[in-house]
């Protein structure tokens, strides 16, 4: 009986306390230039989750109203319109980390693609 108790307890407190779990990773995601696009991340037990994209942590609409990327309240990252000029490219490796007062949890990695656009070549004059 004692341990029976001992055992309910001691699950009642890691349910209570432990770091974030992560419930749905990121998935690859094609997207074409200026089309939206949204990464998925949900975590039970996270007070924060922020975005990083080939290691740098991402801005979004929270940090810099600007900004045309928006964490939505489940914990995905959503596009407005996926970016892919010189000066600022959406094209990259993604995830999310989870955190709370216990600790953090990074999802899986997640590859947003922008594939290039079609060039269009110009026709040559022949030669007479």
């Amino acid at each position: 009986m004692e341990v029976l108790l001992l055992i309910c307890l001691l699950g009642v407190a890691i349910a209570e306390g432990g770091p974030p779990v992560i419930k749905e990773h990121p998935s690859n995601v094609v997207a074409r230039r200026n089309d939206p696009a949204t990464l998925n991340c949900a975590a039970s037990g996270a007070s924060r989750i922020r975005w990083y994209r080939d290691g740098e942590e991402v801005t979004t609409s929270t940090q810099d109203p600007r900004s045309h990327r928006v964490l939505l309240p489940s914990g995905s990252l959503f596009f407005l319109r996926v970016a892919t000029s010189k000066r600022d490219s959406d094209a990259g490796t993604y995830w999310c980390v989870a955190s709370n007062s216990h600790g953090a949890t990074r999802s899986h990695n997640a590859t947003l693609t922008v594939p290039r656009s079609p060039t269009t070549s110009r026709a040559r004059p022949t030669p007479r």
